[in-house]
């Protein structure tokens, strides 16, 4: 098991990092939408590759490692269906980047809401300094108008709610929503390690019992690969807007194995 899963990092992070470097070839196109947006999940994908592969590397030694690598995974596994979800609601590039900015507004809404309704409870803040830190989230033109009025409308947006839209709503090829199924199963599961409730007490364990490991450990390995799946497919969106032609087929053979890793976990008796 231990070479596995070392083979396993190993390929994670290799593939990681040549994508990665092919990205600097492309740094300077960030000044506006949607390469921005393509390249943030693009790169947040990219760095949860990496800490996953050196996590994956070191659970059989520290096994506790599982729950965060569970987490990082979750994390990531939002933000593919997060993506996919703009692109689904989206009709036209217009409204695509749009619907980008009203995603990165919800950012600065939420903020402002807890600013003034959080912060005067929690740092005992004074009104004036509450005023000056909202004062700054309303300069932000990028979001308001001169008079302090958004630009955009809240999206109103969850991944339960973005899953229900995808599946109904189905623009691309099957085999797309076959990763986007494995992405909301396991982010759906993965969630439980986040949020205290009855799941709590078993996942916690799980790294104590030889056998739920092994298990949770294989089935891990099968939940990670819409990530690496998503990478490149981000990434061809990402290109589409340069002139560099990138052979995709250099990618080509650590996904293969990460895919064939994927579904050939060592059994529990050989380890």
């Amino acid at each position: 098991m231990k070479d596995y899963l070392q083979t396993y990092s190993q390929t994670l992070i290799r593939y990681s990092y040549s994508i990665s470097d092919q990205i600097k070839l492309t740094i300077g196109h960030l000044d506006k939408e949607p390469q921005l947006f393509h390249y943030t999940v693009l790169r947040k994908l990219l760095n949860s590759l990496v800490a996953i592969g050196l996590g994956l590397d070191k659970v059989m030694e520290y096994r506790p490692c599982l729950d965060s690598l569970c987490v990082t995974a979750r994390m990531s596994l939002s933000d593919i269906i997060t993506w996919e979800y703009i692109r689904h609601i989206s009709k036209s590039d217009s409204e695509f980047t749009n619907n980008i900015y009203r995603l990165y507004f919800d950012h600065i809404s939420k903020l402002r809401t807890s600013i003034k309704r959080n912060y005067p409870l929690v740092l005992r803040s004074t009104p004036e300094k509450i005023n000056e830190w909202s004062s700054k989230l309303d300069s932000l033109d990028k979001f308001y108008d001169s008079n302090g009025n958004p630009k955009y409308s809240n999206l109103d947006f969850s991944i339960y709610k973005a899953i229900r839209y995808i599946f109904q709503n189905k623009k691309y090829e099957q085999g797309i929503y076959s990763f986007l199924s494995y992405a909301f199963i396991y982010y759906d599961q993965y969630s439980k390690y986040e949020h205290f409730g009855e799941a709590s007490f078993n996942l916690s364990s799980v790294s104590l019992h030889d056998k739920w490991f092994h298990d949770a450990i294989c089935e891990f390995c099968v939940a990670i690969i819409p990530i690496p799946e998503y990478a490149l497919r981000i990434f061809e969106e990402f290109k589409k807007t340069d002139d560099i032609i990138i052979d995709k087929n250099i990618f080509s053979t650590d996904l293969n194995m990460l895919r064939k890793l994927a579904m050939n976990c060592p059994t529990h008796n050989s380890w």
